[in-house]
């Protein structure tokens, strides 16, 4: 009877994936909310409740990656259709993805099931989700993009609001919360704060065109809520995001971002003239002096470096373990951890090896170089460079898959609009529909 029900659950999920995958191909921005919604809530729910299935735990975010997977398997040729395919990119992109397979496939011999699978759901629900972003055609959806990214920013930035208002404006060392959930006293955890801060790239610019007055205001809003976050790691990602701006702000942009932040600037010394931020300088300056933090993590990464270089293993060093091996290692204060490192490319490190680590590292300096190269493409450079930085002092959250997806695209295929979209010209009658560039004829 376990194993009837349990296939039946599997079908009606396949036929549900079948569906939903049918809506995002046509609308995926609508994928695109679905992600935000997690990062909406992650601060009141940092680990998404699940299902136990034969005792395997299904969470929300595996349906939604089975969905991005199917979309991925019936639409793969927009996957591998020009002019994607032509860069040499793709050869790598090919790579990393059979080197993580294997590593999980090895964990499932390795250890159990539930073991090695629950290790490896954040890496794998980042990747399928970014190959589901790099599927989609952006480069006539700019309008949607900038309604995404002031929606979610909007509501990043209330629900900084609302927890400063509830718990307060706590600081890096701070908790609140009941001692079995005992959250960050900061309003909002490091994955809102930085997608606050990719949300305020995208609508500063540079990009294919000159942002709105509106759309740099709210930006720069996003920005000062980031770093009134107290994430240094974010501060990190916005200086590196800022550097890239520097560089790229030419004409009108640069006009108009030097008037915004020049007039801020003003606001914000005479607010603190009156005495009313100093509560907040003390907190910042808190933030910057405290280095407890990155102290124990770095010891951590070290580690965890040193035991896999102990092993004497050349497989391991190329390769990595397999997922389910676990991060067990002792801080400077002696305790045990077993949580994963606060560092992505360590992480990659641990699983995938050298091999990996350098097929990663070579994929995205590559796209970022080739958006630094195109004028257009500023914002998505910038955007780049900040979940780069970022990734030095945390294992990304899966839902910057937005982000990481969009900017490898466009470091593909640019920004002009595609020639001929053999999806949108054929309708799902088989019949021709007008060209979705080319007005039709008024009789």
């Amino acid at each position: 009877m376990t194993a009837v029900l349990g296939a039946f659950l599997i079908l009606g999920a396949l036929a549900a994936a079948v569906a939903a995958s049918r809506v995002m191909r046509d609308r995926p921005i609508v994928g695109l909310y679905i992600i935000a919604v997690f990062v909406i809530v992650a601060w009141e729910i940092p680990t998404t409740p699940s299902l136990s299935i034969g005792g395997l735990q299904v969470k929300p975010e595996d349906a939604l990656t089975l969905i991005f997977l199917v979309s991925l398997l019936l639409n793969g040729r927009r996957l591998f259709a020009p002019p994607r395919n032509r860069h040499t990119l793709y050869a790598s992109l090919v790579v990393l993805v059979v080197l993580v397979a294997l590593s999980v496939l090895r964990g499932l011999f390795a250890f159990d099931v539930s073991t090695a699978l629950n290790e490896a759901r954040g890496t794998f629900w980042l990747l399928v989700a970014s190959a589901w972003v790099l599927a989609q055609d952006w480069r006539h959806r700019a309008g949607q993009m900038g309604t995404f990214a002031l929606i979610i920013g909007s509501a990043l930035t209330m629900a900084f609001g609302y927890h400063a208002a509830v718990y307060g404006w706590g600081g890096v060392d701070s908790f609140v919360g009941p001692v079995d959930f005992a959250q960050t006293g900061r309003p909002l955890v490091a994955g809102q704060a930085i997608f606050l801060t990719l949300c305020a790239f995208y609508l500063i610019g540079p990009g294919w065109k000159i942002p709105r007055l509106r759309d740099q205001i709210f930006g720069l809003l996003f920005l000062i809520i980031a770093v009134a976050s107290q994430h240094r790691s974010v501060w990190v990602a916005i200086a590196a995001g800022g550097i890239v701006y520097l560089f790229r702000l030419r004409g009108r942009a640069l006009e108009r971002t030097v008037f915004i932040g020049f007039y801020s600037f003003v606001v914000l010394a005479i607010i603190a003239a009156t005495g009313a931020l100093k509560d907040v300088f003390t907190s910042l300056g808190y933030a910057v002096s405290s280095d407890r933090t990155l102290t124990d993590r770095a010891n951590t990464w070290s580690v965890l470096i040193d035991e896999a270089f102990a092993k004497h293993n050349p497989m391991v060093i190329l390769f990595g373990e397999p997922f389910g091996s676990g991060y067990f290692r002792k801080t400077l204060s002696g305790a045990t951890a077993e949580y994963t490192p606060h560092n992505w490319y360590v992480v990659l490190f641990l699983r995938i090896g050298v091999v990996g680590l350098v097929i990663t590292a070579s994929i995205l300096l590559a796209a970022l170089f080739r958006l630094l190269r195109n004028p257009k493409t500023g914002n998505y450079a910038a955007i780049l460079a900040a979940i780069l930085a970022f990734g030095y002092f945390y294992h990304l959250p899966w839902y910057l898959s937005v982000w990481l997806g969009l900017a490898v695209f466009f470091s593909l295929v640019g920004t002009s609009p595609p020639r001929v979209d053999r999806d949108l010209l054929l309708s799902d009658a088989g019949r021709r529909a007008p060209h979705p560039y080319r007005p039709r004829a008024s009789i």
